[in-house]
């Protein structure tokens, strides 16, 4: 058994009685179904308690160095501990392999003081709930889709009976608010923003009182394509014919106007100027004025976008 014998309890009084008359009073506080007790300067405080499904980890302060023992069981006789017999003042010590149910624990704090030893001990419970186990699921409604196209996420959990929320994530980030579950599904909003290439799509389940959380993955990612559009490209100059030394610009127009991406634009085979972007469907050059007399080709050269123009088109100016 692992409780003090009855001659050590009756030593500790008497080291009680000395310490009353030469150190200060018992303390003893109630906070619900917990005990403080101590001699000062010895005083046991900040007791905090966090659970697993299978373990706890009970931590304290003393006002003064002190090792430790938490005693504990399934009632108030025990039958188990743990020590740390380190002499500090802030304590943790963690009970493993704990199974469903109510434990009593007192945790029992001792230093020494001017060659004075002192205990304070700290009575409580605290109760496991085994969690059972869930698996979530992802899928998409569209996979792989096409730039532009909306896509909605769909979670599963189970066992079915599982409630909480989930909540979507879109490569590490949050997609909108936590889901409720309804029959241990939920849905994301939808989506038509993804740009080009694969991403990682999960769901985190919260879990609740009865069921543990979980997360799962959209096997792939969610692959999204280009949406290869057919575009027209046509070129015109602002002042075509022109005389030598007159400053010209060209303008090329995209169509559909709704193609985005840039253009290049060359004279007689030579790029000219670097790429220009293309806003609502047109991009026009600097000017230019050193074009020599004769018949000069000028090509615009829309290389598509990557998300949703990706088809080469050029146009040309003779």
């Amino acid at each position: 058994m692992l409780r003090k014998p009855k001659w050590a309890l009756l030593g500790g009084l008497i080291l009680l009685a000395l310490c009353m008359i030469t150190r200060g009073a018992m303390v003893m506080a109630s906070t619900g179904s917990t005990t403080v007790s101590g001699t000062l300067p010895l005083i046991i405080s900040d007791v905090q308690v966090s659970l697993t499904s299978c373990s706890a980890t009970i931590s304290w302060d003393t006002d003064g160095n002190a090792n430790s023992q938490v005693f504990y069981g399934t009632t108030t006789n025990y039958g188990q501990s743990v020590v740390n017999s380190s002499l500090v003042s802030q304590h943790s010590i963690t009970i493993t392999g704990l199974c469903a149910g109510t434990y009593y624990y007192e945790i029992e704090s001792v230093g020494t003081f001017n060659g004075t030893t002192l205990t304070a001990t700290y009575t409580g419970s605290f109760t496991i709930v085994k969690l059972t186990c869930t698996c979530t699921s992802v899928t998409s409604s569209n996979n792989p889709s096409t730039y532009g196209q909306s896509v909605t996420f769909a979670a599963k959990v189970t066992p079915s009976a599982a409630t909480g929320t989930v909540q979507f994530t879109i490569d590490g980030a949050d997609f909108g608010s936590p889901v409720s579950l309804v029959s241990g599904s939920a849905s994301s909003a939808s989506i038509s923003t993804l740009a080009v290439g694969t991403h990682t799509v999960t769901a985190v389940y919260s879990g609740d009182t009865n069921y543990a959380t979980s997360t799962g993955t959209l096997g792939g990612g969610q692959v999204v394509k280009q949406a290869l559009t057919s575009t027209t490209t046509s070129v015109t100059s602002s002042t075509d014919p022109s005389v030598y030394g007159q400053s010209i610009t060209f303008t090329a127009k995209v169509s559909p106007s709704t193609a985005t991406g840039a253009i290049q634009f060359m004279i007689d085979s030579t790029d000219f100027g670097s790429p220009i972007k293309l806003v609502s469907g047109s991009a026009t050059t600097a000017s230019i004025n050193t074009l020599s007399v004769g018949n000069h080709t000028v090509t615009a050269v829309y290389n598509g976008h990557s998300n949703d123009g990706g088809r080469l088109n050029v146009g040309c100016l003779h």
